[in-house]
């Protein structure tokens, strides 16, 4: 469209170019649902917003971690749920021996069968291909649960697996050990053999304390993750409504304003077109 020289054109030249800026800008706005798009449109807002929008994620990340070691904690706690049904099994079949009519042999195998069967269950615990409760695990598990290096160990497994070279804790191995190579001898004090009696009773008991202090080890951890993962989740809210604040679009206030941005625009276009005549009628009055 030409503008003859005149002001009147000119005006409505530039109020067409400006309204098909704005115009031109509000989809992007609406699409996304983002006001500040980049420094031109709010610098300091930008600012804001860019470091609040990092630690959003970093938070979000955070909760994934939480959910992962509570994830952790469940499968290692289902498992020594089972070992400990299993002791409290062997622990029934200690007392039977202790009948005079009791089969001996039998409660031997049945003692012997059970305890590998512990062997077993805690071998086969395994969270992503990570042993739990044997190997090297009682050296800890580390999860980020917060800002910067906040982090939380899971050492449940201490009092069953080694914190050194792997395997079980030496402790725990042989509480197993005497249980797998149970004999009939040994099984109850009217065989007459008393002290092999005694280190097979004292031997369970160190299985069943040491398989109760993970379990609860693994209640407290479970309890502190949702703790913290309520603080996480308060957290991430509060980011979420202060960068929203900043970034977040008012679609009503766009609607509006792209409303008006037409109106001038379509307004524009037929002023320019009234004054670009004007010239052209004076010169007929004169007979052009």
């Amino acid at each position: 469209m030409r503008v003859y020289g005149n002001i009147p054109g000119l005006s409505s030249s530039y109020t067409i170019d400006q309204s098909s800026f704005g115009l031109s800008k509000t989809p992007s706005k609406t699409d996304n649902g983002q006001a500040t798009q980049n420094v031109v449109d709010d610098k300091s807002g930008l600012n804001i917003s860019n470091p609040l929008s990092e630690k959003f994620k970093d938070m979000i990340g955070v909760q994934e971690n939480i959910s992962s070691a509570k994830d952790l904690l469940s499968t290692a706690e289902n498992s020594l749920l089972g070992v400990n049904d299993l002791l409290n099994k062997i622990g029934v079949k200690l007392k039977d021996s202790s009948d005079p009519a009791a089969d001996t042999s039998a409660i031997k195998d049945n003692i012997a069968s059970l305890a590998n069967e512990i062997d077993s269950k805690i071998k086969g615990a395994e969270f992503n291909k990570a042993s739990l409760l044997h190997s090297t695990s009682g050296k800890t598990f580390v999860f980020k649960v917060g800002e910067n290096v906040d982090t939380l160990k899971l050492d449940f497994a201490s009092t069953i697996a080694s914190t050194g070279n792997g395997g079980y804790n030496k402790n725990f191995s042989d509480g197993l050990a005497s249980l797998v190579n149970v004999s009939t001898s040994n099984l109850s004090r009217t065989s007459g053999n008393t002290e092999a009696s005694d280190r097979l009773t004292s031997a369970f008991k160190s299985l069943t304390g040491a398989v109760g202090s993970a379990l609860g080890k693994v209640s407290d951890y479970k309890q502190s993750l949702d703790i913290i993962d309520e603080s996480v989740i308060s957290s991430i809210s509060n980011e979420k409504v202060g960068s929203g604040k900043i970034n977040d679009s008012d679609e009503a206030f766009i609607q509006l304003n792209f409303m008006k941005e037409s109106i001038q625009q379509k307004t524009a276009t037929a002023m320019i077109a009234q004054v670009n005549t004007a010239p052209q009628q004076i010169y007929n009055l004169f007979g052009g």
